[in-house]
């Protein structure tokens, strides 16, 4: 289905809210946030933002890629992903 880069960008943008409201009420500085199915990295971005630690898995190593580039500024750690990374 055809999806305009409006509505996608209003999608993105309204799942970065609901992660930035999620990290920034429902948690305190420094708690760790985990999100096993993450992504593009959204909740990370989020949870950086507002002084979290986060913990991002996945298994897809294009959503690897773009949450290396999406949360470089944070200087992540990257743990187990040397293969994933190899096969793409």
């Amino acid at each position: 289905q055809y999806r305009s880069h409006t509505s996608n960008r209003r999608r993105v943008g309204t799942e970065f809210r609901v992660a930035s409201h999620i990290s920034e009420s429902l948690s305190r500085l420094w708690d760790l946030l985990l999100d096993f199915f993450a992504g593009s990295g959204t909740l990370g971005e989020a949870a950086a933002n507002h002084g979290r630690n986060y913990l991002l898995i996945d298994n897809n190593p294009e959503a690897i890629q773009v949450m290396i580039c999406r949360l470089a500024s944070t200087n992540p750690e990257l743990v187990g992903c040397e293969a994933l990374l190899k096969l793409s």
